[in-house]
């Protein structure tokens, strides 16, 4: 287990020649990405989008290196492009530049020609919190918008997946509600509750699950102390599971502008990994973003 992610990149150093795709690259904020990242982690950006913006970005930041620069006209044109070079092995990362979402996700996960590997991507935002001696993964934040018992099953999996990629064998799973006891006028417990289930009778293998419980049970052991709460995940929680997009996105935003923690954030279940961050995120986010997807094992990111 690694406590930061500086210890996490020591462990696990990018391999050279990783390909970053950009859609949409025309945009400062990106070109600051890829600048940075290709300078940090030596990972190689393909700029995908307006050839004389990108050109014109490059040169207010004073990078004058030969970056591989595709023009595309439309934003669909634009992931086309990332995704043709993902079926022909020339692109190791995909990142959201300037596009919308929806939009980019719909091709992604187009069934005939999209690079969906599994029935259900997620979004995983791997955060570093000041005080708290181990990497947390909170999902979903960004992606899947009210899954249902199934949908949330599947993000489960995919947070595990990634934290036994860094070297977590037995993620604490937290299936967050704002109580702990079962309420069925509550969709969040009822739902935290029979994917409990679903775990109790090995449908969710190497990992324990807990739900419902409250974000202070699953963060602060002495909550469970003063509650008489017994459960191995209380106080330490690896994965947060949020009800909906909602209660993810305000959880992962407040945990950064407040708590200053430091996101990874990615989507997995594509052939490659997709990384998702805010418009308003650091450049050293989107830099560790892509950095974390490059350096992992890519098969547990699928």
């Amino acid at each position: 287990m690694y406590n930061n992610f500086v210890e996490l990149l020591d462990a696990n150093p990018v391999a050279g020649n990783k390909k970053v795709a950009a859609i949409c690259a025309h945009e400062d904020h990106v070109i600051e990405a890829m600048i940075d990242v290709n300078q940090r982690y030596d990972v190689q950006p393909t700029l995908i989008g307006h050839e004389d913006e990108i050109h014109m970005l490059l040169a207010k930041h004073n990078c004058f290196k030969q970056f591989r620069i595709i023009p595309a006209a439309t934003d669909e044109q634009a992931v086309r492009i990332a995704i043709d070079l993902v079926k022909a092995g020339d692109c190791d990362v995909i990142f959201k530049g300037l596009i919308q979402t929806g939009t980019m996700m719909r091709a992604i996960v187009n069934h005939e020609t999209g690079i969906c590997e599994r029935g259900v991507m997620s979004h995983v935002a791997l955060m570093e919190v000041p005080g708290l001696h181990r990497l947390l993964a909170v999902t979903d934040a960004a992606l899947l918008t009210y899954p249902d018992v199934e949908k949330k099953m599947e993000e489960v999996r995919n947070a595990v997946n990634l934290m036994h990629a860094i070297g977590v064998p037995w993620p604490k799973v937290a299936m967050l509600a704002c109580v702990e006891e079962l309420n069925p006028k509550m969709p969040a417990c009822v739902d935290a509750a029979e994917i409990k289930r679903c775990w109790e009778v090995g449908e969710l293998p190497m990992c324990i699950v807990e739900g419902p419980i409250s974000y202070d049970l699953a963060m602060v052991p002495q909550a469970a102390v003063t509650k008489r709460y017994m459960s191995p995940v209380a106080g330490q929680a690896d994965i947060l599971v949020a009800p909906d997009i909602q209660a993810g996105n305000l959880l992962v935003k407040s945990l950064m502008c407040t708590a200053h923690a430091v996101l990874a954030g990615l989507v997995i279940g594509a052939s490659v990994p997709v990384i998702l961050t805010s418009r308003s995120a650091p450049v050293v986010d989107k830099s560790l973003s892509i950095a974390i997807a490059a350096a992992l094992d890519p098969s547990v990111l699928r």
